[in-house]
């Protein structure tokens, strides 16, 4: 049996790095691959239960079919057990009920329901945010399986993360964030990759400086002199770390927010690589790209807001600073940061966003320089 990700990749449902960043969820925080993928906006519903339909072999069904399930058929089953089993009743034909599952293999669901109704089972397989719906919270146990089986349909866990990182092999962040670019003529050195696309990278660059943090007046009198991006970042990061423990940099590339770089106190670049959000879905970025201007307090509710949270790390942050940074009035970037414990009431955030609006300079003066280079 393929696994899912497999399926959903060879479909072209989803990217390499969308699928990273599932794997990743999954790995934190257990539960679905599918599941994940869902909340995140990064596959539709229909294309998940393509993929299903395949890896498991038996018809699929929506959340729209489900909603139309008369109310005498979902009690069918006991709503006590519907929950327990993460099964919804979908019709009846004599004596054979169509049950909509999470995992159509199972035995033990299968059994379990045929013994409570004196009915043969023909399952269907729904996605789990649907069977959430209709059946209501699962519990633990439930939530905790992989959604996939052997051939004999018995459960199985989800592999532990090593397993998982050693096949697919992925690298911290994937190819949709990044594009590959050869070295310029003349130049030496393995391909390498590029956060904004009219920007190329330079072979051999070193970073600023030193690594200390930086007030306003060094920033400003060091960033005329960069001639790579990573230097606008490292400049930029190490002035904010000056004010925030924890502070990252996120691109916005096609319509998505990706994580770029890192650093502070428990910062993980690769959690903060591994980051994608869409622009589409309800987040503190599409707030900001909405707003045109900073955000300071408490992170808002919502699924990419609470991924945002964990991809900073532990202990989670109370209070987040989150700047737009723009090109010709166009926000390609923002500025994060947080430091847990303490109120951000007393920040310079005017002093912030001045800091920042002089990177994004940086950055358009870099890409214009490589226009003309390049012309």
């Amino acid at each position: 049996m393929k696994r899912l990700g497999e399926l959903l990749l060879e479909k072209g449902a989803v990217t390499i790095a969308e699928l990273h960043t599932g794997l990743d969820m999954t790995r934190r925080r257990g539960g679905r691959l599918g599941t994940h993928l869902l909340r995140l906006g990064f596959v539709e519903e229909e294309a998940l239960l393509q993929a299903l339909e395949v890896q498991f072999g038996v018809r699929p069904i929506s959340e729209r079919e489900l909603e139309a399930v008369p109310e005498e058929i979902r009690n069918i089953v006991p709503p006590e057990l519907r929950q327990r089993y993460g099964v919804v009743p979908v019709a009846r034909l004599g004596n054979v009920l169509e049950l909509a599952m999470i995992n159509p293999l199972d035995p033990e669901v299968r059994e379990g329901v045929e013994k409570a109704t004196g009915m043969m089972i023909r399952p269907r397989v729904a996605t789990e945010t649907a069977i959430r719906r209709f059946a209501g919270d699962l519990p633990a146990d439930v939530e905790e399986l992989a959604g996939e089986a052997d051939a004999g349909g018995t459960r199985r866990r989800v592999p532990p993360p090593e397993a998982w990182d050693a096949f697919w092999s992925l690298p911290p962040a994937g190819p949709e964030a990044f594009r590959l670019a050869a070295p310029a003529r003349g130049e030496s050195g393995p391909m390498v990759q590029v956060g904004f696309p009219d920007l190329r990278e330079l072979i051999g660059a070193g970073l600023a400086d030193g690594g200390d943090t930086l007030d306003l007046g060094a920033l400003l009198a060091r960033l005329p002199a960069v001639t790579h991006r990573d230097q606008v970042a490292d400049l930029l990061l190490r002035y904010l770390n000056r004010y925030l423990d924890r502070v990252a940099l996120f691109v916005v590339h096609k319509n998505r927010v990706v994580g770029w770089s890192a650093r502070g106190e428990g910062a993980v670049m690769d959690d903060i690589q591994s980051l994608i959000i869409p622009l589409d879905r309800p987040s503190i970025f599409l707030n900001l790209r909405h707003s045109g201007t900073y955000y300071a307090g408490p992170i808002p509710p919502g699924e990419a807001n609470h991924v945002l949270a964990e991809a900073l790390g532990s202990p989670p942050p109370e209070e987040v600073l989150a700047v737009p940074i723009r090109i010709k009035g166009r926000p390609v970037m923002y500025a994060f940061g947080d430091s847990p414990g303490m109120r951000l009431a007393e920040l310079p955030v005017d002093e912030i966003a001045e800091a920042c609006s002089r990177a994004g300079l940086a950055l358009e003066i870099l890409i214009l320089r490589s226009k003309i280079t390049a012309g």
